[in-house]
């Protein structure tokens, strides 16, 4: 899994795209949720999320530097198919 740095003071949107590689042709996405992990005092924080038919999005700001976390979302299709996607953020200063 690859792992995308995040400065501390940046605030910006993590984008799961879920039309290429997972929606069959004319499905979409009805939910969308996420999870971050470790939840630490002072660490990542989900401050907003949204969704379309085809991607989810979470905005998350702060972090600890040189600590790493695990943003998680999960998604439920008109086909009532589920999956779940994760991408590791490392904070760090840039």
């Amino acid at each position: 899994m690859n792992v995308t740095i995040k400065d501390p003071g940046a605030s910006l949107d993590y984008r799961f795209d879920w039309a290429g590689s997972y929606l069959e042709s004319g499905e979409t996405i009805i939910s969308s949720s996420f999870s971050m992990s470790p939840i630490e005092a002072g660490g990542l924080a989900i401050t907003a999320t949204n969704f379309d038919t085809s991607a989810s999005w979470a905005i998350v700001t702060g972090g600890i530097v040189h600590h790493t976390y695990t943003l998680t979302c999960t998604i439920e299709t008109d086909q009532g198919r589920l999956d779940e996607r994760s991408m590791v953020l490392r904070v760090q200063e840039r």
